[in-house]
């Protein structure tokens, strides 16, 4: 994710290109290795500057990736973009 992000600013010749990662929603049925994702996502946000992640886990369905109620997601978004 962090090489993804470094080559679109590099590609748009912007180094402060903003990113707002979205964390996916929990799936049990993934195990360990959704876990391992949803952490890759976070740290993103941690160690680039200029890149936030919205936590979804605890307002998402654990059970879709693709949760039913987006206005709790929406939300986090918008308070980041204020």
């Amino acid at each position: 994710l962090k090489a993804l992000i470094e080559s679109w600013r590099q590609a748009f010749d912007d180094n402060s290109l903003r990113f707002i990662v979205m964390q996916i929603s929990d799936l049990l049925s993934r195990g360990a290795g959704w876990r391992r994702v949803q952490d890759a996502q976070y740290r993103a946000g941690q160690e680039l500057d200029g890149v936030d992640c919205v936590i979804t886990r605890d307002i998402c369905e654990n059970d879709d990736i693709h949760p039913m109620s987006k206005r709790g997601v929406g939300k986090r978004i918008s308070d980041l973009l204020r």
